[in-house]
């Protein structure tokens, strides 16, 4: 059955239900028999869309149809509490975004990562539903009052699963952050950026080399620079000499030339060879060994033969020399040359020999670039011998780049792989060690075909088998895989087929890695190892363990991306840490169209940081507010506020990766601009907080509702701080996270309050706008409430208004019954009493509210006030137009209204905050008073920063308390590896070993536990804390698989536990394994201590007690033994100590100033009494009044007042009392009552 929402009027939101077929229109008439028609302005949503009025009685609700009628609030203001059409409309706007599924950064309801990845359906979905949440609930607060300390994008930066990786509080790392929108930039901001698809890797000739992309936002960018971990190795369309990409790298090609360098005659140089180019397009090179070969030699020898007897053989030389010069020429990518040849080197080389000869020319260039090089003979004297540059060596960067923007693929690598989660470093066991096969595991998801794959395998102790001599053998190990097809069930529908058979055949310890490629016709397909050869392994000798690291389905085609990216193949080496390379950042600035006023057009994009450009292209993106250039106000945005701002040198530089909508993300980048966006019918108008804004409309109590004027007096709060510290990314420190602290002189504040803006990487810009708004917060405190008619319908939010009412001081005003303008008079109702020194100047209010004037008074009287002649005709040069055309003395409507002041500017001038409506024709206007002081910190200079660190000072340490659990079974046994937090650590990267000196990685991991299969025998684990660059020292731990847990020790009590003390002490257990004691108060769950410990007897003082926030008079404790492999079962201990009881009777006599306690036997041990005097009768601990701590009874309680009734309580102490002081664990006695006698 078809339903309805409704919510209009002030009426709540309700749900009705209607019969199949039931007309917009019929329900609307139902909803309103009296008038057929909705009380006020109403917007009918249907299927996700606004429908119009015209096609309500021709729209038929069936089935399970869902329409909703929203009235449209009637104010003017777009902000607060109160909203304007236009607001509703881009609210509206939004819902309807909401159902497209798109946050303002996704666009299109592809999430980054998420569409590569093949999530797009479901996670579009979700977003939708998100948007529609948030575009109705955050719509209303158009223009806080107080900030929040974060913007809402970035409050994310607290949650892991969507952390925005640029702005983290807990360091910067790449993810693939699924769900989440497609980030977008304004200005020039250093991100650190989502990875878009599968990163995979492959080792080519035992070298690894990883293969990423990531994405740079929606929209285009000009990038700046790249880097690792905070090491630069590309800026500005160049590689340059770093860690990663030295200048001489070890990743070497040699390039074919063969040209002659022919001599030129008459002792003149040769021509130059054809230019060649020896660093392509595909490759980046930073120097370069150009090689002359000499095939016939240079010069010769002469030998003549021996005479018998007479004459040995000689050897006359005749050496020759040889000169040439090498230059290059910088080319792009199609090989077209960039600028001019530059000389390499001059070489020469000189010989007796007919014998082939070479040299070498070294190139260093100044960057990495393509060149091609040429060559000329400079030899003054022509030989038969060629002289032949024959090729060159370069030397390239160990990383390389694709840059690509939205729509296009990448060319650099495959990205479109899919990795076997199954397949995770799995060791092939020998058939002599019950091995077998491993797996299958599909290879590629349902639905898809592919026709390759990669497996990788390697040996981490290497190969080989030590003789009887101790030297290292060769040794060969076999492995074999086999594929066949299935269906998307995973059901086999072909037999098995054996896709690759391989010997690993070495002598060396180092670790043997090697990727394998596979092919297939077409289809889908699992596959399964094992290794086919036998081990003897366990004699010690031999090495030749054999894992699956991994295996990988290279999927048909390119993916699309919905946004620029950066796709990254780098060679892995021992500079490049894991944890560097998964912090990649990228420095760039968006471009966006530039807008001409004086034209009215707008540019070809450009790189930018103005926040007019990126407000604009918020507000016009088909993704954003889509507005056209006449819904905006582009000469106030571009005109006004640009220039101020370019002045100023306030940049707008920030990164969008959390969930915004439209208009909550212009509220909040405009914030750090002083800035304040506004809804005016369907226009996004800009009001700009400077002193000197003119007044836009004139409050007096002929447009006040009577009896609604009410002046506020603001206090100090922590809600409007006049000190304040800013956060924000410093660029010129490398956007490191800083702060600033803007304070204003004899601030009340305990604490700075602790602010972050959007837009801001500039210390200047952050003390400026600290200043500006701590000076709001103390000077805007005067506030004003009241409720106007008809007028409230042209307000807006930020507008600029005179007050004048009888509640302020200095106010006159009344209404105008006549005017003259020959004599430029005015008549008027009302009295100006007094005399009133020095000049007076009177404004008029428009028939919309605007004032007119001031103009200064010549003269007035009580009944009538003449302009100054002079001053009104100036008024009039100035565009301000006669008044005397549109006076009225209220025969057709309001008369009228003048104000007097006495200064051409307004005293009373305030700001609207907040627009509502109360009813149909009246709304409530809410202003803070406009301070000329608000901005007098504007030229306050800005605080250096003082070298201090948001992280610990101190270098990380080690990890402490690493310890390894096994778990799994004996043949597949699982080591589970743990340690105590690391402070100021960001992640922790895990090696694993087998013999303690070949060390594997394992990845990195953001808690302080790392479980992983392990094989079986001795293991070793390693780990450091990891923050940004910085690495901890390792920790080791080292075990077995083939040793068990220990056995649960068996504690007894040394003594007894009295006075919150305890000893207990158990036998050694069996493999002398460290000891865990943890205490648990009575009750309690959770341990208050845990105590690692060698010995076998252990303490507890009253001392530890109070440390842990104790003591307690029961307790557990537990021990536990600990090996390499794990912690035994606990042995318990529990043990108690009550308060001593007492017996019998409580006795009191008294005198006139004394009462005489005595009585009171106890059972156990005690050592004194307390005595507490209560309010009452029954007094219970809250009703106690004084207390006295005593040896023994009888007692004498003195210093009591005569003919008084008293109560008094006793309980018995212990040692445990003595120590603790808990007055509440003890065991009272019964009141007793007495009253002392008269004086």
């Amino acid at each position: 059955m078809p339903k309805v929402v409704i919510e209009c009027g002030k009426r709540n939101a309700r749900e009705i239900e209607v019969a199949d077929g039931t007309t917009l229109q019929e329900i609307m008439e139902r909803e309103n028999p009296e008038t057929g028609n909705w009380p006020a302005p109403t917007v009918c949503m249907f299927k996700g869309q606004p429908l119009a009025r015209k096609f309500w009685a021709v729209t038929h609700l069936v089935g399970d149809a869902v329409a909703s009628f929203m009235e449209l609030p009637m104010s003017g203001g777009g902000g607060g509490g109160g909203s304007d059409t236009g607001r509703m409309i881009m609210q509206l706007a939004i819902i309807v975004v909401a159902a497209a599924a798109t946050w303002y950064v996704g666009g299109t309801g592809a999430i980054a990562g998420v569409q590569a990845l093949g999530y797009g359906g479901l996670a579009g979905g979700l977003a939708g539903a998100a948007v529609f949440t948030a575009g109705t609930l955050l719509m209303g607060q158009i223009f806080p009052t107080s900030l929040p300390s974060l913007p809402s994008g970035q409050i994310s930066a607290y949650h892991s699963e969507s952390a925005s990786p640029t702005y983290n509080v807990n360091g910067s790392t790449n993810t693939a952050r699924l769900y989440q929108p497609v980030p977008e930039g304004f200005g020039r901001m250093k991100i650190t950026p989502d990875k878009i698809s599968n990163e995979w890797a492959e080792y080519i000739k035992n070298e690894y080399y990883l293969y990423q992309v990531f994405g740079r936002g929606r929209g285009t960018y000009a990038v700046e620079q790249m880097a690792f971990g905070g090491v630069i190795f590309w800026r500005n369309g160049h590689f340059v000499d770093s860690a990663y990409t030295p200048i001489q790298s070890d990743s070497e090609k040699r390039v074919p030339i063969n040209a002659e360098l022919k001599y030129g005659e008459n002792g003149a140089a040769g021509d130059w060879s054809p230019a060649t180019i020896v660093v392509p397009a595909d490759a980046y090179a930073g120097m370069l060994h150009v090689n002359m070969l000499f095939p016939d030699g240079i010069g010769w020898t002469e030998v003549i033969s021996a005479q018998p007897d007479t004459i040995p053989e000689q050897k006359i030389p005749h050496p020759e020399t040889v000169k040439y010069r090498v230059e290059y020429q910088e080319v792009d990518a199609s090989g077209n040359p960039v600028g001019d040849w530059a000389l390499v080197a001059e070489g020469e080389k000189t010989g007796a020999s007919t014998a082939a000869q070479s040299a070498t020319l070294e190139i260093v260039l100044p960057r990495f670039m393509h060149v091609r090089v040429r060559g000329r003979n400079l030899s003054a004297k022509p030989l038969a011998q060629k002289v032949v540059m024959s090729d060159a060596v370069i030397f390239m960067a160990s990383v390389e780049v694709q840059l690509f923007e939205a729509g296009e693929k990448v060319t650099l690598f495959p990205d479109n792989v899919e990795p076997v989660a199954s397949v995770a470093s799995q060791e092939l066991l020998a058939p002599n060690a019950s091995g077998d096969w491993i797996g299958p595991f599909p290879l590629n998801p349902p639905g898809t075909k592919i026709t390759r794959g990669q497996l990788d395998l390697i040996m981490p102790r290497g190969c080989g088998r030590y003789n009887n001599q101790g030297a290292l053998t060769t040794i060969g190990v076999n492995v074999e895989y086999q594929y066949r097809e299935i269906d998307d069930n995973g059901i086999g529908i072909s037999p098995w087929a054996v896709c690759l058979t391989h010997t690993f055949s070495a002598a060396q310890l180092t670790a043997i890695r090697e990727t394998f490629e596979l092919t297939f016709a077409g289809g889908r397909y699992e596959i399964r190892g094992r290794r086919t050869s036998n081990s003897s392994a366990s004699d010690g000798r031999t090495m030749d363990v054999v894992q699956w690291e991994s295996a990988k389905a290279f999927l048909p085609g390119s993916l699309s991306y919905n946004q620029a990216g950066v796709a990254v193949k780098i060679k892995a080496t021992n500079k490049l840490s894991q944890n560097a390379a998964n912090n990649f950042t990228v420095v760039q600035t968006r471009k966006l169209p530039v807008y001409d006023r004086i034209a009215k057009t707008w540019s070809e994009p450009q790189p930018t940081r103005s926040y007019a450009a990126a407000a604009s292209a918020i507000i016009k993106a088909k993704h954003g507010g889509n507005r056209r250039d006449r819904q905006i106000d582009l000469d106030t945005l571009w005109g006004v506020i640009q220039p101020e701002l370019g002045q100023r040198g306030w940049n707008c530089d920030c990164w969008i990766d959390g969930p915004y909508d439209v208009w909550q993300l212009l509220v909040e980048l405009s914030q750090a601009y002083l800035v304040m966006p506004r809804l005016h019918g369907s226009v996004v108008s800009f009001a700009f907080d400077r002193p000197g804004r003119p007044v836009r409309h004139e409050f007096t109590p002929y447009n006040i509702v009577r009896g609604t004027f009410q002046p506020k007096w603001g206090t100090y709060s922590d809600q409007s701080p006049d000190d304040v510290q800013v956060s924000y990314l410093d660029e010129e420190a490398g956007f490191a996270s800083r702060d600033v602290r803007a304070s204003l002189p004899e601030s009340e504040a305990r604490k700075p309050a602790q602010k972050n803006f959007l837009g801001i990487v500039n210390r200047n810009h952050a003390h400026k706008i600290g200043m500006a708004i701590a000076a709001r917060n103390r000077y805007r405190r005067l506030g004003y409430e009241f409720e106007t008619e008809g007028m409230g319908r042209v307000l807006n939010l930020g507008d600029v208004v005179g007050l004048n009412h009888p509640r302020l001081k200095d106010t006159v005003y009344g209404q105008v019954r006549g005017w003259s303008a020959e004599t430029l008079t005015i008549l008027i109702t009302g009295k100006i009493r007094g005399q009133h020194a020095g000049d007076l100047y009177v404004s008029l209010t428009r028939r919309d509210g605007s004032p007119w004037g001031p103009v200064k008074v010549a003269s007035y009287t009580d009944g009538s006030i003449t302009f100054d002649a002079a001053d009104y005709t100036l008024l009039l040069t100035q565009g301000l137009g006669s008044p005397f055309t549109w006076l009225t003395g209220g025969e057709d409507r309001q008369a009228t209204v003048w104000t007097l002041q006495t200064a051409r500017e307004y005293r009373r001038r305030a700001i609207i905050t907040n627009i509502s409506p109360t009813g149909l024709y009246r709304y409530k206007i809410t202003c803070i008073n406009d301070h000329e002081a608000v901005d007098d910190w504007l030229d306050s200079p800005t605080p250096v920063w003082e070298q201090r660190t948001a992280l610990p000072e101190s270098q990380l340490v080690a990890p402490q308390s690493l310890r390894g659990h096994m778990g799994g079974t004996a043949e597949n046994p699982i080591l589970i590896a743990s340690w105590l937090p690391v402070k100021g650590a960001t992640s922790y990267r895990v090696d694993l070993s087998v013999d303690g000196q070949n060390w594997e990685p394992k990845g990195s991991v953001t808690v302080n536990a790392y479980e992983t299969p392990v094989a079986v025998g001795a293991v070793w684990v390693r780990v450091c804390a990891l923050r940004q660059d910085d690495e901890s020292p390792w920790s080791t731990w080292h075990g077995d698989t083939t040793v068990v847990p220990p056995n649960a020790p068996v504690p007894s009590v040394i003594g007894a536990y009295t006075g919150a003390d305890i000893s207990i002490t158990w036998a050694r257990v069996a493999g002398d394994p460290s000891y865990v004691v943890k205490v648990y108060p009575e009750g309690a769950n959770i341990p208050v201590r845990t105590a690692p410990i060698a010995q076998t007897a252990y303490r507890y003082s009253h001392v530890l007690g109070v440390d842990d926030g104790g003591p307690w008079r029961a307790l557990r404790l537990d021990v536990l033994a600990v090996n390499e492999v794990g912690e035994s079962p606990a042995g318990s201990v529990a043990v108690s100590d009550p308060a001593p009881a007492v017996t019998g009777v409580l006795s009191a006599s008294a005198d006139s100033n004394s009462v005489i306690l005595s009585g009171l036997g106890v059972s156990g041990e005690y050592t004194g009494f307390v005595l507490v005097r209560g309010a009452s009768a029954g007094f219970g601990a809250s009703g106690i009044v004084e207390s006295r701590v005593i040896n023994g009874l009888p007692y004498t309680w003195a210093g009591l007042a005569p003919e008084t009734e008293y109560y008094f309580r006793a309980a018995a102490k212990d040692a445990f009392f003595d120590v603790a002081g808990d007055f509440a664990a003890l065991n009272y006695s019964d009141v007793v009552t007495i009253k002392t006698a008269g004086a």
